[in-house]
């Protein structure tokens, strides 16, 4: 994992994680577990999505939507 941004609205959390490899089973299980502990501190959130993306862009060209959870030093 390169780097893990987060997106939500009203009831809704999307986490979006970057990859320098194509996404596995393993990765959608490693976010949806984080994403269910902050659905279980904050109840108004009802909704998830996660988005993986395989890319070779540089960090500083990636979309971090509302802010970084997670930035690996390249």
């Amino acid at each position: 994992m390169r780097a893990i941004a987060y997106d939500y609205t009203e009831d809704t959390i999307v986490i979006y994680g970057y990859l320098d490899s194509i996404p596995t089973d393993e990765d959608y299980e490693t976010i949806d577990i984080a994403i269910t502990e902050i659905m279980a501190s904050l109840p108004n959130i009802l909704f998830q999505e996660i988005v993986l993306t395989n890319t070779t862009a540089l960090v500083s060209e990636l979309k971090h939507y509302k802010g970084w959870f997670y930035i690996r030093k390249e």
